[in-house]
């Protein structure tokens, strides 16, 4: 019977591949692979039912069995079983497979993170989970991978690492064959939320190894500080410059490993020691931590019939840069600081304003150019035009200036206003500001006003407009229009049409202001900059920032704060941006420092201190992002006020120049992590969001990370916004009940590359865009929906319910299919199947793998009897094929035809060196229904494989929706390998002729005496 919804419109969408194979050569084992070329089909993650009305084992075996933690597998089935499990708890949107350790200290452990030198401390972490789980104590996997923030929280089930009652566990080698680890253990504080940055100054307690105390300290450095001999109880991950500053879970030593260079097979190195303690050991290593959740804990509650809504990622910045169009270069005023070096207050950019089409940059540059070799160079120092969507450069929008510029402005009526320290602008006289035609680049005759100063320095710092006034910061005393001057120092406004000062709002601050904004519709004017206050009497106290009133007088409000370093009496103390919105205002200032203030009251709502580098300077609102920028480039420490000791700080987090803040929560947006290069490491001076949602960085630039890795950008980058746009609702669920199974199809919708099932309470499957049909277990009175995802992790509305009837009984089943005609079998003696005399104990061993999965066998269809199992095969019909190999199931990379026999067997050789050293051999299989497998003709385990009669149906149903649906561990025989090619050889086999899916895959590994 068809069950159906009532249609809905969709429209379709290009499906997305999902892949990864695995597999390394060692010295004792070495597999013989052939060429292949067949079929490589999508992925999905599978789903396994059981009927409603049973109690459910949510053992981790399927999606649809996903289990709240590893811990609570643990528990409840008492498995000893390392290994791929599938979790799921309520803040994830779906199952995912991820490795347990369910053996060491009670086992329940979940890896999060593995590899050798080259971890990061972003947020977002590196590769995806299936990449994590992947080669987790091979070299294979020596390349680290690290689960993303998001999901580590999501694992926690929202707990705060902080709070966390085992803390974490890394697995290191202690040696370089990989034979021998070391059991790490630790607890962190100010850590409310996940975080990879454990270079920081979070404090570390109750660290142990192998249950043996160390002492503590922070993340960066714990635990013993000896060399060789004490110093693998130590832990170091700080950047090693030695190992190309990549970090690891190093030990405390320069001795101990060989070069990290182009080594792929030790599990330990070490790097150049030409730099005193730059080049510590880093050995492989696992993360795990072990949350207690249990299925009781997550609360599930049935969906409503009308279903879920949808849900959208968070709109910010994507972190990584898009490609560079042009770029701008060199620096046109060569101004150096006291110090000799060149100045941070002349990066080549530091302003940018949009009007038309056009993007305009501002400030120290010489070039504009398409690449770091210089293409398409054109000179065109302090200002340039790019067009907001290309990103091509204007090319007859040609000004000419002899001074950089600070800031920029769009005025009513196509023109631009333009700051700085210039005197001649299109070799005209322009003492620090002029307005342009935006189109032509030429001076606006209408625009009257010139700015002068009686003081020693001159110069325009900040424009801004609100309404029809232009708000002017800088080192300034005079606004002048024709015969009309007012006295204004340090700030002032005019009229953006014509620059006629406004009288009635003048100011006398000691010494220069660097920001001056005010919000739509505020009834204030915040200031920034380097001065001791207003002199005007009844003045309110104002260092370095400033609140002055937007109407007439704009008196000076008191605002007394306090700065990360020392006192408002300090000399030293300046703030480079203030911007308010929604009623906080935000501040950059030196010292590291950004925060938030009620608006009204001034009171402090939020602080960010930042290590090492330093200061903030520039702030962007952006939607619900406030962006900062710095020359920072490690750790943001929220909630910390004092420099250079961070302390009672929630969180620390990487930082790269740029964040986001949230402006209600005014917590760090971890997941925005962009990574940049600059020539002098002097940070950003610069912000823009446009129209179209992009964020232009502009400063000390020359590269920043794009999507394949470090590329060009020309004193600025441009990020695009996050797609936060949910997919299409799917159209028609409707379900087809036969043969004891629901089968689900939908409709495409429009942007999805993959769909989500639900069922009564919770997610139990993952299918991928092209495939939109699912089989499960028949199951009594489910109650069904589908939603789309898309490749950002937007979720569409589901659909309404779709309920399937209660089972009373059997339903009729359709005909089974004709068997097809196979060759003649002689009647089958029963082999005699090896037993293993001991389980696998790997102390003191060797771990090799011998085969992974991925594979090459000879492969062919039927169960001819000319299958020769010690012997390397020959005859007709044998193809080649790389594992997992079968029909109808889903990540299959080998897709056999069924046209004639469902049955298939295969074949492959591994090349053993010394089988004598041999102690244990365990072989991982996947698949189904049925299968046995030989070595070098000796019959080593049979997995639902009949034992009597023809060798022609497996003796169970399984039909794996999933290539990894089913796995099963056993011993092979030592004894049965033989130095040279060995043999390996496989019959796999349906349930019967009407069977739908069955699939092989098989690593083996060996282990070893020591050599």
């Amino acid at each position: 019977m068809t069950e159906r919804q009532h249609p809905m419109e969709t429209r379709s969408q290009t499906p997305r591949r999902r892949r990864r194979a695995q597999a390394w050569l060692a010295a004792l084992a070495v597999p013989t692979l052939a060429v292949v070329g067949l079929v490589l089909p999508s992925g999905v993650a599978p789903a396994q039912a059981a009927d409603a009305p049973k109690a459910v084992n949510y053992d981790g075996s399927t999606s649809a069995l996903a289990a709240a933690s590893c811990w609570d597998i643990k528990q409840t089935t008492r498995t000893t079983k390392d290994g791929l499990y599938w979790l799921l708890t309520k803040k994830m949107d779906a199952p995912e497979q991820f490795y347990c350790d369910m053996n060491t200290d009670g086992g329940g452990w979940v890896l999060i993170g593995r590899g050798r030198e080259g971890w990061t401390y972003d947020y977002t972490g590196q590769g995806t989970p299936a990449d994590v789980r992947s080669n987790i104590d091979n070299p294979a996997g020596f390349a680290p991978k690290q689960l993303s923030g998001d999901v580590v929280q999501a694992l926690l089930g929202g707990q705060a690492p902080q709070d966390m009652e085992d803390g974490y566990r890394v697995r290191r080698a202690t040696d370089t064959s990989g034979s021998r680890w070391q059991s790490l253990r630790f607890k962190v504080g100010n850590s409310a939320d996940f975080t990879w940055a454990f270079a920081s100054q979070m404090p570390v307690s109750n660290a142990s190894i192998d249950g043996s105390q160390i002492s503590g300290g922070t993340g960066a450095q714990f635990g013993s500080t000896g060399f060789w001999s004490g110093s693998q109880s130590a832990v170091n991950t700080q950047e090693q410059p030695g190992i190309n500053w990549s970090w690891g879970w190093a030990y405390n030593s320069t001795s101990g490993g060989r070069d990290w260079q182009g080594n792929t097979s030790d599990f330990i190195v070490s790097g150049s020691h030409s730099t005193k303690g730059a080049a510590k050991v880093i050995p492989m290593s696992q993360v795990y931590v072990r949350p207690r959740l249990t299925q009781a804990s997550q609360n599930a509650a049935a969906i409503a019939d009308s279903g879920t809504a949808e849900k959208r990622k968070r709109a910010v910045a994507q972190s990584n840069s898009q490609p560079a169009v042009w770029g701008v270069t060199g620096r046109a005023t060569d101004a150096r600081s006291a110090n000799g070096g060149a100045s941070e207050n002349y990066t080549e950019v530091q302003a940018f304003a949009e009007q038309g089409q056009n993007m305009y940059v501002g400030g120290n540059f010489k070039y504009a150019e398409r690449n770091a070799n210089g293409k398409g160079r054109v000179e065109q120092s302090y200002l340039a035009a790019f067009n907001v969507d290309s990103r091509e450069l204007v090319t007859d929008f040609r000004p000419t200036f002899n001074g950089q510029i600070k800031a920029l402005a769009a005025l009513p009526g196509n023109r631009i206003a333009v700051g700085g320290e210039f005197t001649q602008v299109n070799g005209q006289d322009a003492q620090k500001l002029v307005v342009l035609d935006a189109t032509t680049g030429q001076i606006d005759a209408n625009w009257k006003l010139k700015v002068t100063s009686g003081l020693s320095s001159f110069r325009v710092r900040t424009l801004s407009v609100e309404g029809d006034q232009l708000y002017i910061g800088g080192a300034f005393t005079h606004l002048t229009v024709d015969n009309t001057s007012v006295y204004s120092r340090g700030a002032g406004r005019v009229s953006v049409t014509d620059g006629m000062p406004d009288k009635s709002w003048t100011t006398e601050i000691l010494g220069e202001v660097y920001s001056l904004k005010r919000a739509p519709g505020s009834n204030y004017v915040f200031a920034g900059g380097f001065f001791s206050g207003d002199q005007r009497p009844g003045s309110g106290r104002a260092v370095a920032l400033a609140k002055l009133e937007a109407g007439a007088g704009a008196k000076v409000l008191d605002w007394t704060w306090k700065p990360s370093y020392g006192g408002l009496n300090n000399r030293n103390v300046w703030a480079w941006d203030a911007e308010e919105n929604r009623d906080q205002v935000w501040t950059a200032s030196n010292e590291h420092i950004l925060r938030s203030y009620d608006a009204n009251s001034l009171a402090q709502t939020s602080s960010n201190l930042t290590l090492s580098g330093g200061d903030f300077q520039d702030l962007q609102v952006a939607g619900e992002n406030v962006y900062g920028a710095c020359h920072c480039d490690q750790w943001n420490y929220s909630g910390a006020n004092d420099y250079p000791t961070p302390t009672n700080y929630s969180n620390a987090d990487a930082i790269d120049l740029v964040g986001a803040w949230d402006q209600s929560s005014k917590k760090l947006v971890q997941e925005f992590q962009p990574k940049f290069r600059g020539t002098y490491t002097q940070g950003v001076w610069g912000m823009f969001s446009d129209s179209k949602g992009k964020l232009w960085v502009g400063g000390d630039l020359r590269q920043s990370r794009g999507a394949s890795g470090m590329q060009f950008s020309g004193g600025f980058a441009t990020f695009a916004p996050r797609d936060t746009e949910p997919p299409a609702t799917p159209a028609n669920l409707a379900n087809n009940r036969a043969d004891g199974k629901d089968t689900l199809t939908w409709d495409a919708a429009a942007g999805a590359t993959s769909y989500q099932v639900l069922r009564n309470d919770r997610p139990i499957a993952t299918v991928p865009a092209a495939t939109r049909t699912l089989e499960l277990p028949a199951t009594s009175e489910a109650r069904y929906f589908v939603r789309a995802t898309d490749a950002e992790g937007n979720l569409s509305a589901s659909t309404p319910v779709l309920a399937t009837a209660k089972i009373d009984g059997v339903d009729p089943v359709d005909p089974v299919d004709p068997v097809d005609p196979v060759d003649p079998v002689d009647p089958v003696v029963p082999e005699k199947e090896w037993v293993p005399t001991e389980p696998i104990n790997t102390r003191g061993l060797v771990q090799r793998y011998m085969m992974g999965s991925g594979q090459s066998y000879s492969v062919r269809s039927g169960i001819g009897r000319d299958f020769q199992k010690g012997d390397q095969v020959t005859g007709s019909g044998w193809s080649s094929g790389r594992t997992p190999i079968g029909w109808g199931t889903l990540g299959l990379s080998t897709r056999l035809s069924t046209a004639n026999q469902k049955q298939f067997q295969m074949q492959t050789t591994i090349t053993v060196t010394d089988p004598s050293k041999l102690k244990f051999v365990r072989a991982t299989t996947w698949g189904g229904d049925g299968y046995a497998v030989w070595v070098n003709g000796q019959l080593a385990k049979r997995i639902n494989y009949p034992t009597v009669g023809t060798a022609e149906w497996a003796t169970k149903l399984l039909s794996p929706t999933f290539t990894r649906d089913y796995r099963e561990e056993f011993q092979l025989n030592p004894a049965a390998f033989k130095q040279g090619k060995n043999t390996i050889s496989v019959q796999v086999l349906p349930q019967s002729s009407s069977a739908r899916r069955v699939s092989f895959d098989m690593e083996i590994t060996g282990f070893a005496k020591l050599f």
